[in-house]
């Protein structure tokens, strides 16, 4: 038998180039179906869904040479949709790709995502508030498919997700887009806490915590959800004394601003509980934990993932409370 696997790491743009590397590999299968066909044994091809529509478009021959098609699933993939990128369509302009359909579940490889940005780059004269949502885009791609538990290289996606979070911060700094700034300072912050990188994470929060506070005064939801944010981290590092008043004022503006039955007021009651659990604080982080699960109950249903997550917490917290 003969394995061939890494198809899906062939370059799909062209990029100045008259044909791309997939386009020549189809070409091969093509052209060569007659060699192939004198081996006296199995030639299996490991493909994503996105490489087989094209195979079977471009070397139909050789795919009705085909004994049998399996099918394996797996939740990492190695394409975008078109929908993901639609943001950025005004800088797919006099590209290949300018007229994509934006119903297309396997749109592009996410090698060639990069490939397509340095394209932009390249032909981009001035760096503007279009080059930085380039940016913004593909580091929310990247992201985004880290949270979904997409990506094949979660290191490197992540590095990736930095980048660009990094590089869309820096040109918005140079634009001074202020509001802009204070989301990719907490965004950044976030990548950065993920990775345990808690020294470099907390100066970024405490950043877009301040800017926010300077643009849009203390009662909007960006400084709620950033005060969250910074207790979050101080939580991981065991600095509860720091965390605790951050997450009761996070509490306090969801409540004044979404009214006190709204899911996120839910999350802010549960983080605030987890807190509590964690010092071992089990009588206050009791009454949280029930108006969270009354909350999520009501507005999400008793079968909803964050309703579960609550139900679950309070259910173990009971396990430790003395008996009555």
């Amino acid at each position: 038998m003969i394995t061939v696997t890494g198809a899906e790491k062939l370059l799909f743009l062209r990029v100045g180039e008259e044909q791309s590397a997939q386009e020549k590999f189809f070409g091969y299968l093509q052209w060569t179906r007659e060699g192939l066909g004198k081996f006296t044994f199995a030639i299996v091809l490991w493909v994503t869904h996105q490489l087989m529509i094209n195979l079977i478009k471009k070397a139909p021959d050789f795919w009705s040479w085909r004994n049998g098609v399996f099918r394996f699933f797996s939740h990492a993939k190695n394409v975008i949709s078109a929908r993901e990128v639609e943001a950025i369509r005004f800088g797919l302009i006099n590209t290949e790709l300018e007229n994509f359909n934006s119903d297309n579940d396997y749109f592009l490889p996410i090698e060639d995502l990069q490939r397509l940005i340095q394209q932009i780059e390249q032909q981009s004269e001035i760096k503007d508030a279009k080059l930085a949502s380039l940016y913004t885009t593909l580091a929310n791609i990247y992201k985004q498919r880290l949270n979904r538990g997409e990506a094949q290289d979660y290191q490197q996606e992540l590095d990736l997700a930095i980048k660009y979070t990094y590089k869309a911060l820096e040109l918005q700094k140079e634009l001074r887009l202020e509001e802009n700034i204070a989301t990719r300072l907490n965004n950044l912050a976030y990548l950065y806490e993920s990775q345990g990188r808690y020294s470099e994470a907390e100066p970024l929060y405490i950043q877009a915590l301040a800017l926010w506070r300077q643009l849009l005064a203390d009662e909007h939801l960006d400084v709620a959800t950033c005060l969250n944010n910074l207790a979050g981290l101080y939580e991981s590092q065991g600095r509860y004394g720091e965390a605790e008043p951050l997450y009761i004022q996070a509490l306090a503006l969801w409540r004044q601003l979404l009214g006190n039955e709204h899911p996120s007021v839910a999350t802010s009651l549960n983080n605030l509980a987890l807190l509590y659990y964690s010092q071992g604080r089990y009588s206050e982080a009791e009454p949280l934990y029930i108006q969270a699960l009354d909350i999520c109950e009501q507005q999400l249903g008793v079968n909803h993932p964050n309703t579960v997550t609550v139900r679950e917490n309070l259910v173990d917290l009971r396990d430790r409370l003395p008996p009555a």
